[in-house]
């Protein structure tokens, strides 16, 4: 299995009125890390996000801070993606500035019909996304 890195800036629309990064937008900016790792797959985003017959929801999610973050701050994300079952993936966030950990997370998911909201297994898409990233299915 291959770690998928993404490197991002925090941004001044990232921050409370403390100065720090909100505790929420520290999850979006690993579904943004998520959604980069899709795009370097080749996966086509309007079509996976949108009127695509499977439908990939979170049904589990977790941070655990460990440094605050401010804007201007540099932050690394490395995304390790591996296997649960048939239809459902799991990805571990390690979230650094600089060498220093700042966060660790963890997002887990589910293939689901779209119409139905039965569990499926993975549909082509994300099994090449899957391979592409070294993960066996």
């Amino acid at each position: 299995m291959t770690t998928f890195h993404y490197d991002r800036t925090i941004r001044f629309n990232d921050t409370d009125g403390a100065g720090v990064v909100y505790f929420a937008n520290l999850m979006s900016i690993c579904h943004e890390a998520y959604e980069a790792s899709l795009v370097a797959a080749g996966i086509d985003m309007p079509a996976y996000f949108r009127g695509h017959p499977v439908a990939v929801p979170i049904t589990h999610s977790s941070i655990d801070f460990r440094r605050p973050l401010k804007c201007g701050d540099p932050l690394q994300i490395e995304l390790q993606i591996s296997i649960l079952d048939e239809s459902r993936f799991a990805i571990d966030y390690h979230l650094t500035r600089n060498s220093e950990e700042i966060a660790t997370g963890r997002t887990e998911h589910v293939s689901i019909d779209s119409d139905s909201q039965t569990k499926v297994p993975f549909p082509l898409d994300l099994r090449l996304w899957l391979h592409f990233h070294d993960v066996d299915c």
